[in-house]
């Protein structure tokens, strides 16, 4: 009876991730955060080397979602790798598409650069991950690496927050810090 009633006490965390999709040169990585009133934990930081099959990862991210009972997912919809899947409906509902344009990457950095400034952000310790975050400039972009692909945790890292906002324009408030200054990543 008491370890029911300390199941009930247990406060139920809401979670998000972030899909940014790799290619035949570069990797794929997963983030899946977790809200705590307000302070996002990472708890996965999942990379699938190049070339990796795009069902491999598709498949195994939907395993992950579903274990972890992932309220949302943003994955970077640009080259409409997964659209199919979506108009088949071979994905969870609750995954959409993000098409990167320059005013959405600056949103989403400029969010990123926020939470992490703030503290409001805790990463786990994946030295890859942070290379990778390391690797993204104040333009926005990243020098290719055979190990590190080119950003592609920072993005997964920021499409994670954006799944986590009910309404993803809230960025627009952050834009004006991203615009005013250079933000660096240490």
């Amino acid at each position: 009876m008491e370890e029911r009633e300390q199941e009930k006490e247990k406060p139920v965390w809401r979670r998000y991730a972030g899909l940014d999709l790799g290619s035949k040169q570069h990797p794929s990585h997963l983030a899946v955060i977790e809200d705590r009133n307000g302070i996002y934990f990472q708890v996965v930081s999942k990379w699938w080397d190049a070339p990796c099959a795009l069902i491999e990862v598709v498949e195994e991210t939907t395993c992950l979602f579903q274990k972890l009972k992932v309220q949302r997912l943003c994955w970077d919809a640009t080259r409409g790798e997964l659209q199919v899947l979506k108009e088949q409906g071979k994905l969870p509902w609750r995954w959409q598409g993000v098409v990167f344009t320059p005013e959405s990457k600056k949103k989403m950095a400029g969010r990123l650069a926020v939470y992490l400034e703030q503290r409001r952000l805790k990463l786990l310790p994946d030295e890859r991950q942070t290379r990778s975050l390391l690797q993204v400039d104040a333009l926005l972009k990243a020098e290719a690496d055979e190990n590190t692909g080119h950003g592609d945790a920072f993005w997964s890292l920021a499409l994670s927050l954006e799944a986590a906002h009910e309404n993803p324009s809230i960025a627009n408030r952050y834009l004006e810090l991203l615009n005013n200054r250079v933000v660096y990543f240490a």
